[in-house]
C-alpha cells in the first residue's frame, strides 16, 4: 500500500517599527531573516494519498488561529514568512534534509494502516497531529521555499507610500 502526505510549514518573524517612516519600503527583504524566531506552524490543510486516492483534510476552525499567529496585534510590523511544502513518505521519517517526526504515523505508513480520520489540527500548537501525536517536520529550502515580507498595521496590509 503506497501512502504519503503533503504538508506546508510556515516560519517567520516580526520586525516592529515606531512609524511608517522608519520602514525601508524600497527593500522590504532587508527584514527577511530569522525565520522561525517568532512563529513556526503548519498550514491548516493536509493532503493524504493512499494507494493513489487523494484526501484533502482542512480544519476550518483552525484558519483564524493560523492567520492570527502570523500577525503581531495592532502594532506596526514587517512580517517575514518562509513557507515550504512537500510530500512525505515513510522513508522521510527522521531523514536528513526533509524529514518528519511522528512515530505513530510512520508505523502506520509502514504497515499500510493509515487512518485519514486520525489527522487533526492542534489549534494551540498550530500543527497537525496524527492520533494525537504532533507531526514535527522540516523541509529543506532545496525542495521548496516561498518567502514573503509584508507590512501590517492594526491587522491591515499596508502598501508602500507613493
Amino acid at each position: 500500500m503506497a501512502i504519503r502526505f503533503y504538508l506546508t510549514t510556515v516560519e517567520g518573524r516580526f520586525e516592529e517599527f515606531e512609524s511608517e517612516d522608519a520602514i525601508n519600503w524600497d527593500d522590504l527583504f532587508e527584514y527577511a531573516y530569522g525565520a522561525g524566531d517568532d512563529f513556526s506552524l503548519h498550514e491548516p490543510l493536509i493532503k493524504v494519498e493512499i494507494d493513489g486516492n487523494l484526501h484533502t483534510i482542512e480544519d476550518e476552525t483552525a484558519k483564524s488561529a493560523y492567520e492570527e499567529a502570523q500577525t503581531a496585534g495592532g502594532r506596526l510590523h514587517a512580517i517575514y514568512t518562509d513557507s515550504r511544502s512537500t510530500w512525505f513518505g515513510v522513508d522521510d521519517h527522521l531523514a536528513d534534509d526533509t524529514w518528519f517526526d511522528c512515530a505513530t504515523l510512520c508505523e502506520d505508513m509502514a504497515a499500510g494502516t493509515v487512518d485519514k480520520t486520525a489527522f487533526s489540527y492542534s489549534v494551540s500548537d498550530k500543527m497537525w497531529s496524527y492520533k494525537d501525536n504532533i507531526i514535527n517536520a522540516g523541509i529543506s529550502c532545496d525542495v521548496s521555499s516561498d518567502e514573503t515580507v509584508i507590512v501590517k498595521k492594526d491587522g491591515q496590509i499596508l502598501n508602500a507610500p507613493e
